[in-house]
């Protein structure tokens, strides 16, 4: 996936994606102005402590608090 190639309203990332972090491509999303949140079993603590103003979820999590969530980051 290229950012560049946008279409892209909104994005749920998942903080660890095997042996790499999402962090890089969160850093493109605030470059191009692109809300998201981060997605983690560890919740906000779980974050890099530059990135943990940003909105997270917990997983597991339940539609109604992902709802609640991306109404936060789109704010």
């Amino acid at each position: 996936l290229r950012l560049t190639d946008s279409g892209i309203d909104f994005a749920v990332l998942d903080v660890n994606l095997g042996r790499e972090n999402v962090y890089p491509v969160a850093e493109r999303l605030t470059a191009r102005g692109i809300p998201f949140l981060f997605a983690t079993g560890y919740g906000r603590s779980g974050l890099e402590p530059a990135w943990r103003d940003r909105p997270v979820i917990q997983k597991p999590f339940r539609r109604e608090l992902l709802a609640e969530a991306m109404q936060v980051a789109l704010q």
